[in-house]
Parts: structure tokens; sequence; C-alpha cells
């Protein structure tokens, strides 16, 4: 995930990008890259915006949080997620379906 800060209660997700891979050979079997259009993005993080690469050209063709969590949930029933900092990412995706439930 890149976010616009560290706090889920405070902070969106500008982006998702996954990678759905066969458990035994780590085949890639699937994944999606997923912009976020931002609804907050004045509470943003100067410095979260600038490591993740954030510029509103960049994101014109960004999907609104819920039509990006309904895909995320498709390919995420049923997997196991494995990552850098899962901790932080499973954060962001629990505020985020709170958001949109």
């Amino acid at each position: 995930l890149e976010t616009t800060g560290l706090d889920p209660a405070r902070h969106e997700i500008l982006e998702f990008a996954v990678i759905c891979a066969e458990p035994r050979t780590l085949k890639m079997i699937g994944g999606a890259n997923i912009r976020v259009r931002p609804e907050h993005i004045e509470t943003a993080d100067p410095k979260a915006l600038e490591v993740c690469g954030y510029n509103e050209k960049d994101w014109e063709d960004a999907v609104p949080l819920r039509e990006a969590m309904e895909s995320i949930a498709a390919l995420l029933e049923g997997t196991l997620i494995a990552g850098h900092n899962v901790g932080f990412d499973w954060s962001f995706l629990e505020a985020a379906f709170k958001r949109v439930d």
C-alpha cells in the first residue's frame, strides 16, 4: 500500500499493488495495481506524498475508495496476505473496509 500518512484513522490509501501467487511454486497467477482517489488530500502528510510519488496528474484516473475496495476484496478472498510490514497495511485495509461498509 501507498498511503497519505501513517495513521489509518486520519490518512488514506492512495495505491494498492497486489501479486497473487500459487503457494507451492510462487508462480504469479494474477494481481492488480489500483490507484485510489484521495477524499481528504488536505490531511495528508507531505512527506508521505513525497515518498509514494503522489501528484494530481498521475492520479487523474484513480478510482473511488469503494470501487478499489471491491476489486481488492475479490482478489484477497480466501488468500494469505504476505509482504513487508503487513501489520501497517492490514490496519489501513481494516479502516478502508469500515469506511466503505
